[in-house]
């Protein structure tokens, strides 16, 4: 936390180098000083926590989203034809084709130049180019570079600027490759592996099933359907579509069982984090996928140990080895969900299922009403203790809250286990048996996929699935986690401290009542502030009609009656 509050410090508040520099020593010094006077506890975490902090802001400091001095940015603007090598997996669309480049040189207005830094990203519209794009390949590329746009609803200059893409050329005159296998070896063969497995499940499997499939295998979502990934999102599980810590923890259950017979079970561990790391970069890498990587990594090498971990731990250790490797990590909601999600389960998810397991002990005598019953509400408390924590998140980034998401994920969670064992059995089959063998090896995970598939869209389809929530904003979260956070502390005291409290707080009923009724309007206040108008007009385009808002804040919807309403606007 206090590394993430440095980072998020110096994001919004930019300073000079030394700034940051200076707290992380002079913190570091009284850090030192306490802990050899033998100070009181609270110092020496008051010291850790500004050393931290600091090193956060220091951290971000270092490496904020600017171009250098040798950018290729310096051509943005410009017509040019550039030579480099695609450095990242290619992103295909059903649209376009995102390609990241390192630029090696490029031929301008003022003649050639060699000293470029950061990335370009090239986009081909589909079925401009029929190449088959692969990691490592050089190309030249001519066309107008330019600098990203910046949308009304997402600001994705920004979001490139983080990545260290500060140009891209949209729509290239001409493309060719110039050369291939510049990439990492390692890297290259993972790769075309990830592609066999792709290109395999959709041999074998209709479009809808294949395609998630492939999302729940390889973390390949980009195939799936529009209606189906909107039926996702009305019901609150496009969550398993993720890569996660699921996928990792079948990983070390194939790994260190099989090893461990050849090995003692140390030994396996030892084996078992270079597998995680090179299952990692073979599904993309994604920070949902560090984030459980990385938990699982400190797990198995405190293992090594005989040293038992404790998951809150391990899960802030994760982060934090996160944020210093890369400060921008703490902007992307696919880690802020992630590690939200999993800080819902470590807190809350046992002390829900606690009280159930025991009802459910009493009131059932037979053993097997009690494991059928607890089969069905562990996925659902399992969900409540996910959306207890990331709940404000989603209503802040899709604005968006799912109705029947309890429900939805009771009936499809069970069905997931079978869909990646048998999926992936099938994956495998398929790379080396004839496609018949293949198609019949997959049927199990067929039925599973399908089902899948027909309980979402069912569910979806009910008018009231999913309701639209605007206006949360930064102050609702975080009075949202305030709120939970003082009713998590409070109810991990004991009974009689708890007790106390609330006997404290009957007896200044009145002092109470005024001070939450202004943590309300403060919020309020907070929420209005953040989303005034700017003075701006905006335009939101959403295919063919757009939300147009003038510059007071007024807004009307356009509809465009097909064709391109961006052109007619």
């Amino acid at each position: 936390m206090a590394v993430a509050a440095g980072v998020w410090l110096a994001s919004q508040f930019p300073m000079p180098l030394w700034l940051p520099a200076l707290a992380l020593g002079v913190s570091v010094l009284a850090l030192l000083g306490a802990w050899r006077l033998r100070s009181a506890a609270e110092a020496i975490w008051l010291a850790a926590f500004g050393a931290l902090v600091a090193l956060g802001a220091l951290r971000y400091t270092l490496s904020a989203p600017l171009p250098s001095p040798q950018s290729i940015a310096r051509y943005n603007g410009q017509r040019v034809t550039l030579d480099g090598v695609i450095v990242a997996e290619p992103d295909v669309r059903p649209t376009h084709t995102n390609l990241r480049l390192r630029p090696w040189r490029v031929l301008g207005a003022s003649g050639f130049d060699e000293a470029l830094d950061d990335l370009v990203l090239i986009r081909i519209a589909a079925g401009t180019d029929a190449t088959r794009w692969r990691y490592g390949d050089a190309l030249r590329a001519t066309g107008l570079l330019d600098a990203p746009p910046r949308m009304s609803a997402f600001d994705y200059r920004e979001y490139l600027a983080r990545q260290g893409v500060f140009s891209w050329m949209p729509q290239p005159r001409a493309l060719a490759r110039i050369g291939e296998g510049y990439g990492n070896p390692i890297v290259a063969r993972l790769l075309d592996a990830k592609d066999a497995v792709r290109q395999a499940v959709r041999r074998i499997l209709p479009r809808p099933e294949a395609a998630l499939l492939n999302g729940v295998l390889i973390g390949d979502d980009k195939d799936i359907p529009d209606a189906v990934q909107e039926a996702f999102r009305r019901t609150g599980t496009s969550h398993i579509v993720a890569i996660s810590g699921f996928n990792v923890s079948i990983v070390i259950a194939l790994v260190i069982p099989l090893l461990g017979r050849m090995l003692n079970p140390r030994r396996a561990a030892l084996f078992a984090i270079p597998a995680i790391a090179v299952y990692t970069v073979f599904v993309g890498a994604s920070a949902s996928v560090v984030r459980a990587a990385t938990m699982a990594g400190i797990g198995l090498f405190g293992a090594l140990f005989w040293r038992k971990g404790f998951t809150l731990n391990t899960l802030c250790a994760a982060a934090c080895l996160m944020l210093v490797a890369n400060p921008h990590t703490l902007f992307d909601v696919g880690f802020q969900l992630s590690f939200m999600a999993t800080l819902g389960l470590v807190l809350y998810a046992d002390r829900l299922s606690g009280p159930v397991r025991t009802w459910a002990q009493l009131r059932l005598r037979n053993e097997r009403a009690q494991k059928a019953i607890m089969l069905i509400l562990d996925g659902a408390l399992v969900t409540l203790a996910a959306q207890l924590t990331t709940l404000p998140l989603i209503l802040a980034t899709y604005s968006q809250l799912s109705i029947i998401s309890l429900p939805a994920n009771i009936l499809i969670l069970p069905l997931q286990p079978p869909i990646m064992i048998l999926g992936g059995l099938a994956a495998v089959i398929a790379l080396f048996a004839p496609q018949t063998i293949g198609a019949l090896a997959a049927l199990p995970a067929h039925a599973f996929l399908t089902t899948t598939i027909r309980i979402i869209a069912w569910l979806s389809e009910f008018e009231a699935a999913a309701i639209s929530v605007y206006g949360f904003g930064p102050p609702a979260v975080l009075a949202y986690y305030i709120v939970l956070l003082a009713l998590t502390a409070f109810a991990l005291q004991p009974a009689l401290a708890r007790r106390a409290i609330a006997d404290l707080l009957r007896a200044r009923l009145k002092t109470t009542a005024i001070l939450g009724i202004a943590g309300v309007a403060l919020a309020l206040g907070g929420v209005y502030w953040f989303q005034r108008p700017d003075g701006k007009l905006h335009a939101i385009f959403l295919g063919g009609s757009a939300i147009i808002q003038s510059p007071s804040g007024h807004q009307a919807v356009f509809a465009g009656g097909g064709g391109d309403v961006a052109s007619t606007l």
